[in-house]
């Protein structure tokens, strides 16, 4: 029994023996394998210059957030002009209507002021044709106008009327602004109720 025991033992010993060197031996190879790829993936990773890299990863970010914030700005600049150009459209709309009325109320004020008109020193107007007619004789550097309207003869001051009637009319001329060779007048006709 002692030699089955030592048999046992020796060849315990002897499979030790050779496991061991050959487990070393591998373990030692896969370590230096080991180290090796680390070795060559460090000197690779110089080669990429990770540091910088990632460095212009960063600013590569940075920047696309920034433009993040200007698309967002810009979307809301484009909401805003949106806004104004619908503003814009209402108030044209409202000063093409004021305009409308500008000229309604021009024409009726000229209803009221009638015809503005201007006759030169020694020239003759008609107001209806080859019945009545004003002429300017003489201006003054008073500020006055003798005036021809119809068969009267008058010496006018600015503001001052005449009236003559004609065909059941009645037409009045204020003498509005004198000038060293010219007068200006407003006409206005009025029919008779009846």
């Amino acid at each position: 029994m002692s030699t089955q025991k030592t048999f046992s033992v020796w060849g315990v010993l002897v499979i030790l023996g050779t496991v061991c060197p050959v487990v070393s031996g591998g373990t030692w190879m896969l370590a230096r394998t080991s180290l090796a790829d680390e070795l060559e993936q460090y000197r690779r990773s110089s080669q990429w210059k990770l540091p910088e890299n990632l460095q212009q990863l960063g600013e590569l970010s940075k920047r696309l957030n920034v433009t993040l914030a200007e698309r967002n700005e810009l979307d809301s600049l484009r909401n805003r002009a949106r806004e104004l150009e619908s503003q814009a459209a209402t108030i044209q709309a409202k000063l093409t209507e004021a305009e409308a009325g500008v000229t309604r109320l021009t024409e009726r004020l000229r209803q009221f002021e009638g015809d503005t008109f201007q006759v030169e020193k020694g020239n003759v107007r008609f107001i209806v044709p080859g019945l009545l007619a004003v002429g300017v004789n003489d201006t003054s550097s008073t500020g006055r106008c003798s005036v021809q309207f119809g068969r009267e003869s008058n010496y006018l001051a600015p503001g001052e009327p005449m009236e003559a009637t004609v065909s059941g009319s009645r037409y009045t001329i204020t003498l509005v602004k004198v000038m060293s060779n010219s007068c200006f007048f407003s006409t206005a006709r009025s029919t008779p109720k009846r």
